[in-house]
């Protein structure tokens, strides 16, 4: 029917949901077969894919009570609980979209040597949290009592609603920035490393596709500046969370990929030519997580796995493997392991 959106919204949440869901299962793979283990960035976007689960369903749900309709043609207890069911769905979204956005901050600490980039990311994730949580804790404490939030008919008080959707605003503004900081700070980290042009380029790329996110979550926010005159908010609705779940189902394949392409690359014997005149070092000590490395020590070079590498430049050193699958935590063994990564000279 004309008058009824509801599978406008039903196939592309079932479809995000499962496309996210399919990278996130490939990284998990990459993860296990190279790593041995799960860390916390993953398990961290493991919780926000099943945020993002619950929302579609709630949204689903939503749409058998009205959701995709027109209001005039919905009854009073379908407009509540579609107005109920939508309040939950909006706090998981919330939910899913700053877990998400925290995983990947956490992978980008492992990049970060410096105390200052670590902080910096830091105070992207504090950020991050308490202007989406507030957002979403906003949802369900605006009214008092609490039914007054989806039934106007019973008596209360509501925070002043202008103001409200300015906080969201805000919040939504906000989570978008941190979207395009987060995809242009790895070319920041990643390019001064001792790597091959082509390799730094490949995953500076592979990290940088959170933009899409950025992008989902301006339009996201354009909606939500724009619902303050809806009337017939049960139809116009759709289209506010389609891009809501796109910028929480961006995010999760974006996270995903960087993992990928490295196991691809191992998967398929990639191999590339090495910068004229690069070489990788041993790092003689660390301190507070900052690399002190020795450009003069003259050792041969080696790969990610700590394996000599034959001489000539058609060499693949498979350092963004290192980075993105091993972590950190291979440099930090100062017994076993030997860097492919140093800071450019």
């Amino acid at each position: 029917m004309a008058d009824d959106r509801s599978q406008d919204l039903v196939i592309p949440l079932c479809a995000m949901a499962a496309v996210s869901f399919g990278f996130l299962v490939l990284r998990f793979l990459c993860k296990i077969k190279y790593n041995k283990q799960l860390v916390l960035d993953d398990y961290l976007l493991a919780v926000s894919w099943a945020f993002l689960v619950a929302y579609t369903t709630t949204s689903i749900l939503a749409t058998k009570n009205g959701l995709g309709r027109h209001l005039a043609s919905l009854s009073q207890t379908e407009i509540i609980n579609t107005h109920r069911l939508m309040a939950v769905s909006s706090f998981l979204n919330l939910a899913a979209i700053t877990t998400s956005k925290t995983s990947f901050c956490i992978t980008l600490i492992r990049l970060a040597f410096d105390i200052w980039q670590r902080r910096l990311i830091w105070g992207a994730i504090i950020t991050i949290n308490i202007f989406m949580w507030m957002t979403a804790i906003f949802i369900f404490t605006s009214c008092s009592p609490i039914d007054k939030i989806w039934d106007s008919s019973v008596p209360g008080t509501c925070v002043n609603r202008h103001m409200l959707l300015g906080f969201n605003v805000f919040s939504g503004a906000w989570s978008a920035s941190m979207d395009f900081f987060l995809a242009l700070f790895p070319w920041y980290l990643i390019w001064g490393l001792n790597m091959r042009r082509v390799e730094k380029l490949g995953v500076c790329i592979a990290m940088s596709l959170g933009i899409l996110s950025g992008a989902t979550g301006v339009m996201k926010t354009v909606y939500i500046e724009g619902s303050a005159s809806w009337r017939d908010w049960t139809y116009r609705s759709i289209d506010l969370l389609i891009w809501a779940s796109a910028e929480a189902a961006t995010i999760i394949v974006a996270a995903s990929i960087p993992f990928l392409r490295s196991a691809l690359k191992r998967l398929t014997g990639s191999r590339g030519s090495n910068a004229a005149g690069s070489r990788a070092y041993r790092l003689p000590h660390i301190s507070n997580g900052n690399p002190t490395p020795n450009p003069h020590l003259d050792v041969p070079q080696v790969s990610a796995s700590g394996l000599p590498l034959p001489k000539g430049r058609n060499t693949d050193d498979e350092s963004d493997v290192c980075i993105l699958i091993q972590g950190k935590e291979e440099a930090q063994d100062l017994s076993t392991s030997t860097l492919d990564l140093e800071r450019g000279q």
